[in-house]
């Protein structure tokens, strides 16, 4: 068979599949960017603390001298995606999922995990969705 028959049956199958083939790299959230000041029980801040989503090892950062971070957002990479009429959207290679945990670390304190929200898929042309401020964070001595 000729190639171009083999790529019009091809076309032809994900259409009356109900299937949308879009072969355009692009990108969605792991997780959003998180920012905050992390303090003592006297208010003061502490330096040096680990900040980063749980098994996303390159959202890591370190709290300045005034105790604030901002994460680094992780994304996932996609060669493709299928879309279905009825709304499922499956990218390849799949997008990573976290679990949901911002840990924060430092010797001499315990460690302490907020849940976070998972982040929607962010589809083409949306608006870019900015850091989530946390506020305040306490870290208790051990």
């Amino acid at each position: 068979m000729n190639r171009n028959v083999i790529f019009c049956i091809g076309i032809s199958i994900c259409l009356l599949s109900g299937c949308v083939y879009w072969p355009i790299p692009h990108s969605t959230i792991n997780t959003y960017q998180f920012q905050g000041t992390v303090v003592d029980k006297n208010k003061r801040p502490i330096e040096n603390v680990r900040v980063f989503v749980s098994d996303l090892p390159k959202t890591s950062v370190s709290t300045d001298s005034e105790g604030y971070f901002l994460t680094t957002p992780s994304r996932s990479y996609h060669c493709f995606a299928i879309y279905t009429y009825d709304g499922i959207v499956q990218h390849f290679p799949d997008r990573h999922i976290t679990d949901g945990k911002l840990i924060l670390q430092k010797p001499g304190y315990k460690e302490l995990a907020i849940a976070i929200q998972q982040p929607p898929y962010i589809q083409l042309g949306s608006p870019r969705v900015g850091s989530i401020k946390l506020g305040t964070i306490y870290l208790k001595n051990e």
